[in-house]
């Protein structure tokens, strides 16, 4: 008698949200009529739904998702060796595409304590550099705006230029 091969019945499911950041888990509820061998998970990436690249450790359930995910999809592998000796695996659905994950800007290089004196024009041009901000390769910008600490405004004499980030001018004496 010939022993035809059995296909696994089943599925293999990602957990988890498509974020960076996060972790995606696999599972599955995989049977096999010729028995079960112990399952092994393989991680593939893809940036255009068609062409997949491993990624990750092989074997590993877990994926952890950084910066070079975002934009791609992800979905797993499950394979193991029947009962008779058939490598046999199991593909799951793709995640949606992995979004980022908004990070705050940081400041560069602050900006030392200014002084000015009464009638005199003041300005202040902040370098294009003094903040910095790691999702700008993924499509995000900086758009700049001033105010006093725990005010919500600036003095009447102070103006603040969004699109030159700079600062200017002229206090009166009550001002100083």
């Amino acid at each position: 008698v010939l022993n035809v091969n059995d296909p696994p019945v089943g599925s293999v499911v990602i957990a988890g949200t498509p974020v960076q950041g996060q972790t995606l888990t696999a599972s599955n509820d995989l049977t096999d009529a010729d028995g079960m061998g112990t399952v092994s998970y393989r991680w593939q990436e893809s940036s255009d739904g068609a062409r997949w690249v491993d990624v990750g450790a092989a074997g590993a359930g877990q994926y952890a998702l950084s910066r070079a995910d975002v934009g791609s999809q992800l979905r797993v592998v499950a394979s193991y060796v029947d009962g008779q000796g058939t490598a046999e695996s199991v593909t799951s659905m793709p995640t949606a595409v992995v979004s980022w994950l908004n990070s705050s800007p940081t400041l560069v290089y602050p900006v030392a304590a200014q002084v000015t004196q009464e009638g005199a024009t003041w300005l202040l041009k902040l370098p294009g550099d003094t903040f910095s901000d790691a999702d700008i390769p993924f499509g995000d910008h900086l758009s700049y705006a001033a105010a006093l600490d725990g005010s919500g405004g600036l003095p009447a004499w102070l103006s603040f230029d969004p699109a030159s980030g700079q600062f200017s001018g002229t206090p009166a004496g009550s001002d100083v």
